[in-house]
């Protein structure tokens, strides 16, 4: 599958993004960041709220940065000359946004919710069902799943996926909100999977594919 110029620029914008806000660390059990910064960012642009579980406000905060207004390190997409394609169905007849006005729609606060409305739009892909590289490309997101929470309980933004010289994945870089570093537990919660941990970074989870279960891939819609 060849990539247009302007879902290159959406995704390269998610990917640097995302990666910007790694090392932010929460005051604890939900209820602020120690970078007001990141704080005031992820209240406007992800709709967090003081105690929400914040994988998915994370994400949220990602994607409408990306396609709106960038952040400290990445220009506002208008600065960069972009020119919105009316035709692509991301955007209406006025040049503006259709997906922004909508993002709540897909990536929601409930990670279950989030991947049911990636599946009703057709741009979800499960876990077994990745077969090509096309399948899971930077940028988009992915949801895990657990034993408690079959049908999502954490999601996460696709950096690289990496595929061995057989066309096999074997590996998925991604970045998170709401998670602890690689190889570390946390004791207020379930294993890998942020919890009420007193400290809890937006650092990335390099997780290699099958470490930890995952449910499926919600695909950055196709322009």
């Amino acid at each position: 599958m060849s990539l247009s110029q302007q879902e290159k620029i959406y995704r390269k914008r998610i990917v640097e993004i995302a990666l910007s806000y790694v090392g932010q660390y929460e005051v604890s059990d939900n209820r602020g960041f120690y970078d007001p910064q990141f704080e005031d960012y992820i209240r406007q642009y992800g709709s967090f709220y003081t105690g929400g579980m914040w994988c998915a406000f994370f994400c949220k905060m990602v994607w409408n940065q990306a396609l709106n207004d960038g952040n400290k390190l990445v220009q506002p997409i208008d600065s960069i000359g972009f020119n919105p394609n009316i035709n692509s169905g991301l955007y209406d007849s006025e040049g503006q946004s259709v997906i922004l006005k909508d993002l709540w729609k897909y990536v929601h606060p409930n990670v279950k919710t989030c991947a049911n409305n990636f599946k009703n739009l057709k741009s979800f892909t499960p876990t077994s069902k990745i077969t090509s590289k096309s399948d899971i490309l930077p940028g988009d997101l992915i949801i895990y799943k657990s034993s408690r929470y079959p049908d999502g309980a954490h999601i996460g933004v696709v950096v690289y996926p990496y595929w061995n010289a057989q066309n096999q994945l074997t590996g998925i870089f991604t970045a998170e909100g709401n998670t602890v570093a690689e190889g570390k537990t946390n004791t207020g919660g379930a294993k890998n999977d942020g919890g009420m941990s007193a400290l809890r970074g937006s650092n990335s989870i390099w997780g290699s594919f099958g470490k930890r279960d995952t449910l499926g891939i919600c695909r950055f819609p196709t322009i």
